[in-house]
């Protein structure tokens, strides 16, 4: 850890209490220039510099993964989540890379460390950003585009095919109901917590668990089991509003 850090943090499941017992610890350092000590791998992002260099340790019988972002990428990572761009031309942030995502959305429930003025900051920022939108209506045009392929494959007697593409088409639907009930993240593995997090009303976690896990799918009659999924999306996509 640089002493000279502007800020870190720690992000994802030990940050929110949801790790497990083999989770690893994600450390994210936010310096003025880039880091130029040791490092063991890259995160290749869309900005410049280019690259995230990484540190993986072992500390304690847990795998901890240090981060060294600078100030000027962050800045760049607010302007292409800005409204203008959302409005404009980039609605669902398709040049927003993995990694990208991931520090926003860690940022968002980050665990401080060091700098807890700048990330005060930084998450007033975000919230004020139009990325929670942008995942949003991301998360909107996936679940749109599997529903229209599970009809598809429906019409076209392909029911194993349209029970896969149902979940698909529900599993972006969830993340488009968590999402505009507050919560930040797309990781699959953690989207039972999203929900239990949210509760929303739309969907009992009872019920999210007989759609996810296909419990509740009849193989006698898969097209009942496709089509309920595929009308519970519809009921999310008028029910979730992308507003300023």
């Amino acid at each position: 850890m640089p002493p000279d850090a502007t800020a870190s943090f720690i992000g994802g499941s030990v940050a929110r209490g949801w790790q497990h017992a083999r989770s690893d610890a994600d450390v994210y350092v936010v310096l003025s220039q880039p880091w130029t000590g040791p490092a063991n791998g890259m995160n290749t992002v869309a900005l410049s510099p280019g690259v995230v260099p990484t540190q993986i340790t072992h500390l304690d019988d847990r795998r901890w993964e240090l981060r060294y972002w600078t100030e000027g990428q962050v800045s760049q990572l607010f302007e292409k989540t800005g409204w203008d761009v959302f409005s404009a031309d980039d609605p669902t942030g398709r040049r927003i890379t993995p990694y990208e995502v991931a520090f926003l959305c860690r940022l968002a429930t980050a665990l401080p460390i060091s700098g807890v003025s700048w990330l005060h900051e930084a998450g007033q920022r975000l919230k004020a950003s139009a990325f929670r939108a942008i995942l949003t209506v991301r998360a909107l045009n996936d679940a749109d585009a599997a529903v229209e392929d599970a009809l598809g494959m429906v019409e076209s007697g392909d029911l194993g095919s349209a029970v896969l593409a149902a979940r698909t088409a529900f599993g972006a639907a969830v993340d488009a109901l968590t999402l505009h009930h507050g919560e930040y993240g797309l990781e699959a593995k953690w989207q039972d917590r999203r929900v239990r997090a949210t509760q929303p009303a739309l969907l009992p976690i009872g019920v999210y668990r007989d759609f996810i896990t296909l419990r509740s799918l009849d193989p006698r009659s898969p097209t009942d089991w496709i089509m309920s999924v595929l009308e519970w999306c519809r009921r999310v996509a008028l029910e979730v509003e992308v507003t300023a």
